[in-house]
């Protein structure tokens, strides 16, 4: 479940010859051209660890549990603007798991789309790795599907490097899973019992070069709705704990826990990290972890709908400057350089009329003083 991505900065190598940006103008044939070179390497990529625990994997004696269908979205795209650049590669394989199994199997999907320049250390790439681990809820009177445990591990990379001549690059993918499950108390006594959840998140964005950026962001979320808010209580197993760093002025995180304390009925965590183009590496990456337990109480014949779910997206993207048209000299440099041309045609003429005259016989005397070299 690890996403490798290409760290070696070819581009280092480059810079040793060309500065990030050379525009070198040159006049041919009366045509004024302009060529730039801008090694660029970004990259945006994030990984995640979390999940729940209902009742220790049991839900209690009189509640019943029963999980929805799933619903989810997927994308991954690469691409380069060149006339050299391949698809080189683009997968998608899913292996179906199996939460009432012994063993539980786990669902896995990872997916990959690249594209590659003629030399492959230039391309674009989007990748996902997901994997689903449930285990069916063994509660005594759960009856028909359910999740009594739920653990989530995914990561998720775009990335882009352009190291010759300029050419527009853009890298994503995206991944979004969510369900809900129903809890009833169909006992004559109220019923409170505990779901305990966690979750562990880095996120990293880096670009290196001009006119682009990089940027990932996740959320994950455990909400109950159907409930009053005192029905459910939320408590921090563990402390908290974020740590973030942003290095150049292009670099920016955000994140965010919002629970029962904020007016939201369960837990919702969201992140993300955004590099924009600037001078030298711009880099911004954020690391965040929490535990936490929510107790949930239901009268008799009450309901509580739970839905989880999580997004991650990954997003690079190059776009350079449009190479100026060659732009034809203007109607008065074409009139100065005839202008020129004329001038020096005239004095040649001149000097060739002044010889001429100086070595005309017309008389003789003319004669004699050729003869005796005057």
């Amino acid at each position: 479940m690890t996403l490798l991505f290409e760290t070696e900065h070819l581009f280092v190598a480059a810079r040793t010859k060309l500065p990030r940006v050379a525009l070198a103008t040159v006049i041919v044939g009366g045509w004024a051209t302009s060529a730039i070179a801008a090694p660029v390497d970004a990259l945006s990529f994030l990984s995640a660890q979390h999940g729940f625990t209902v009742q220790a994997g049991s839900s209690p004696p009189g509640i019943t549990n029963r999980t929805g269908g799933l619903t989810s979205s997927t994308n991954r795209d690469s691409s380069i603007d060149a006339v050299d650049a391949a698809l080189a590669v683009d997968t998608s394989d899913v292996t179906i798991g199996c939460s009432a199994c012994s063993p539980p199997t786990p669902f896995t999907h990872v997916g990959q789309h690249r594209t590659n320049r003629a030399d492959p250390t230039e391309f674009a790439d989007a990748q996902f790795d997901i994997e689903l681990a449930s285990v069916q809820d063994e509660g005594a009177d759960v009856t028909t599907f359910a999740f009594g445990e739920r653990d989530v591990t995914r990561t998720g990379l775009a990335q882009a490097r352009i190291t010759s001549s300029p050419s527009p690059a853009e890298a994503q993918s995206g991944y979004s899973v969510s369900r809900t499950t129903t809890f009833e108390n169909v006992s004559d006594a109220s019923i409170s019992f505990i779901i305990f959840g966690y979750f562990d998140a880095f996120l990293l964005s880096r670009y290196a070069g001009e006119d682009g950026f990089a940027r990932t962001s996740t959320t994950y979320e455990v909400l109950f709705s159907g409930i009053d808010p005192s029905a459910l209580t939320y408590f921090s197993a563990s402390d908290y704990q974020e740590t973030s760093d942003e290095i150049g002025d292009g670099a920016t995180v955000t994140e965010g826990l919002f629970t029962t304390d904020d007016g939201v009925l369960g837990m919702q965590f969201t992140a993300g990290a955004t590099a924009l183009a600037g001078p030298g590496t711009t880099e911004a990456s954020v690391t965040a972890e929490h535990e936490f337990l929510m107790v949930l109480t239901l009268d008799s014949g009450e309901t509580a709908d739970m839905f989880f779910g999580f997004s991650q997206q990954n997003f690079v993207s190059y776009t350079p400057p449009p190479t100026p048209p060659a732009v034809p000299l203007p109607a008065s440099a074409w009139m100065l350089m005839g202008g020129f041309g004329g001038l020096f045609g005239l004095r040649l003429r001149a000097r060739r009329r002044g010889a001429t005259k100086s070595n005309a016989i017309t008389s003789p005397m003319d004669f004699e003083r050729i003869q005796n070299g005057r």
